[in-house]
């Protein structure tokens, strides 16, 4: 068995480049490009992908499939390109393979595992539905 690490970095973080504003994960379409965050870490283990992300300690394993769709994600190549480029590979429905690599896309964006995707609150969190943008504040009363 053979095992190799890539460290990617994050678009944002490229010489030269201009800061990739944070979506939702919903908000992931087809003309989305993905990039891994700069804190996640790959290692190919057999035909599976063994992802690291370093800022909050948690591991995730992608199968053959996931983990060929994962290591095209560059920042450059959009989820339609990558779609279109696998439906030919495999001789597979290209609405189908569209809808998954989407869906695929999006959940690895709610494990906080792509730059510029802002995962969702845990639910319970004590910060959830306190405040939207735009909602005036008018007094803040410390707790000591």
């Amino acid at each position: 068995m053979t095992v190799t690490a890539d460290r990617h970095s994050a678009r944002d973080g490229r010489e030269g480049s201009q800061p990739v504003p944070e979506m939702a994960p919903e908000e992931i379409d087809l003309g989305f490009a993905p990039d891994p965050r700069e804190t996640v870490v790959s290692t190919r283990w057999d035909d599976d992908v063994l992802i690291v992300d370093a800022s909050s300690g948690r591991m995730h394993v992608l199968n053959s499939t996931a983990a060929l769709v994962w290591e095209c994600f560059d920042g450059d190549v959009t989820l339609d390109e990558l779609a279109t480029d696998l439906a030919e590979a495999f001789q597979a429905p290209l609405e189908t393979v569209r809808t998954d690599t989407v869906e695929m896309t999006r959940e690895l964006g709610r494990l906080g595992l792509l730059a510029g995707v802002s995962p969702p609150m845990p639910e319970g969190s004590p910060m959830t539905g306190l405040f939207e943008v735009g909602d005036a504040v008018d007094c803040f009363q410390a707790i000591a």
